[in-house]
Parts: structure tokens; sequence; C-alpha cells
């Protein structure tokens, strides 16, 4: 019955400001705090589906962070009609969003921060829109 919710693979999507076209996008920010910087961790933007979020594509655009030691995690996938972000931290969940179509459309960000078990602070946003927009990231 239709397209299977679970992201099928990820693509290249969106390398400059121009921005992408028909779909639902998800725009991502993720800043490590260090002694009161903010340095960037990664961002960028992913096509979650040309069809609605339950059309089960995704493209992706920009770094993702993980942490070779375990010791900082984020997963990214859509889940029945949301865009499900999971952090972790040496395995151990530290904060879940789920974001559906109708917030990814209103253009509100949703800012969060985690403290990492090796006590490591993190500050992330996501939001959404209807092209992929990339001029909001620093240079890293």
């Amino acid at each position: 019955m239709g397209t299977p919710k679970s992201l099928l693979r990820v693509l290249a999507c969106c390398l400059a400001s121009a921005g992408c076209s028909d779909g639902v996008y998800v725009m991502f920010e993720r800043y490590e705090v260090k002694d009161d910087e903010r340095v960037p961790a990664g961002g960028g933007c992913m096509l979650v589906s040309d069809r609605g979020l339950g059309g089960g594509r995704s493209q992706s655009s920009g770094g993702g962070t993980a942490d070779p030691a375990g010791d900082f995690g984020i997963t990214e996938r859509t889940r029945d009609d949301a865009f499900l972000v999971v952090v972790s931290s040496g395995g151990t969940e530290l904060e879940r969003r789920a974001y559906g179509e109708k917030f990814l459309s209103s253009g509100k960000r949703d800012e969060f921060s985690v403290t990492t078990q090796a006590g490591r602070h993190f500050e992330l946003a996501y939001w959404g829109g209807d092209e992929c927009d990339t001029s909001h990231l620093q240079a890293e």
C-alpha cells in the first residue's frame, strides 16, 4: 500500500543557495558551544519527499554530526507522517523530535540544545520549507 515511509536513500542536492524545487524540505543547523563560542558542527537541507512525508524519498545536502567515539550522534528519518530526529550520546537517547508536514510548511524553527555524556554542549535547529535554502549556513 503506497511507498514505504522510511528513507530509501540519501543523495546530494542543493549544494548552492539557489535551492531546489517541488517538495518538502527540512533545513538544519548544528553548533557545538565551546567556551561560550558557537562552532559550526553541520548543517544543510534534505528533500524529505516530492509527494509529502509519506513519499519515502530523501535527498541531503550539508554535513551530518557524528562523533567516532560515540559521544554525539544524530539519526534522521521519515517515520509514519513525520520527519524524526533522534539525538544520542554513548547509546543513550538525549532528545527526540518529530516534525509533521504542518510544522514543516509553517516556516517556524525548532531550536533545542543537548549536553552529551562527556559534557559537550550542542545547539540544534530544524525547520521546513518548499525549497532547499542553505544560505543561512556559516562557512566551516
